[in-house]
């Protein structure tokens, strides 16, 4: 798929409720979004034959009550 969507619409579409899209976790680079956490990844950042370096990053979640 080519072109961009708002994010808005991308939650919507997904059917994400008010409470999550609150804490939905978006990770960005210069300004532009390349990963909505959980539904998409930016194409510019996707793995391939020409990948030279990956990072890893993983979430934690800490209830507090």
């Amino acid at each position: 798929m080519n072109g961009t969507q708002k994010l808005s619409d991308l939650l919507i579409n997904n059917k994400v409720n008010l409470f999550k899209k609150d804490y939905q976790t978006v990770l960005t680079a210069d300004d532009q979004i390349i990963w909505v956490c959980g539904y998409r990844i930016d194409h510019s950042v996707r793995i391939n034959s020409s990948t030279k370096y990956i990072i890893r990053i993983k979430r934690e979640y800490n209830r507090v009550i």
